[in-house]
């Protein structure tokens, strides 16, 4: 999960988990931490679109850099729908 707000982690987790998932899951919250914990052993990536110093285009470019094909959710109640055009 790309998330910089551990309440907002918590609360994505609460909905998961009431939705009957029951998500094996580690929070990064930057660019360095993302790279460190990308592999082809991920389910999906779950991605905040913006963060203080990095967003979700940056981390599905990388993961793309990288060669991997993983499911890729970008999870946000702010964006407008040209940027959520912009994230597919």
């Amino acid at each position: 999960m790309l998330e910089d707000r551990p309440a907002d982690a918590e609360l994505l987790l609460s909905e998961l988990r009431r939705a009957g998932f029951a998500p094996l899951w580690e929070r990064v919250a930057t660019e360095v931490d993302y790279r460190a914990h990308l592999h082809a052993g991920l389910d999906v990536i779950l991605a905040d679109y913006a963060l203080p110093q990095f967003d979700a285009v940056r981390a599905l470019q990388i993961m793309k850099e990288r060669g991997l094909d993983l499911p890729f959710i970008v999870v946000s109640g702010t964006i407008s729908d040209e940027t959520a055009v912009e994230c597919m």
